[in-house]
């Protein structure tokens, strides 16, 4: 899963810990990210237009702040 990230020290060293923060999100293998990302990408459309109606709804703060 992460075999062109960083040399091999680095690797060794934090392996361990990446592997035990991505089995806690279901992701074991490369397929299990791949499949990840695409859940992800397939959402962003819907989160831009929750973000535009929050943004639309909450005018007054969005001014201020711009």
């Amino acid at each position: 899963m992460h075999e062109v990230d960083g040399s091999d020290g680095i690797q060794f060293k934090h392996r361990p810990a990446f592997d035990a923060m991505a089995a806690d999100l279901g992701i074991s293998s490369t397929d299990d990210l791949t499949r990840r990302a695409e859940d992800v990408l397939d959402f962003l459309p819907r989160l831009w237009e929750t973000a535009e109606l929050i943004i639309s709804a909450n005018q007054h703060i969005y001014i201020k702040r711009h």
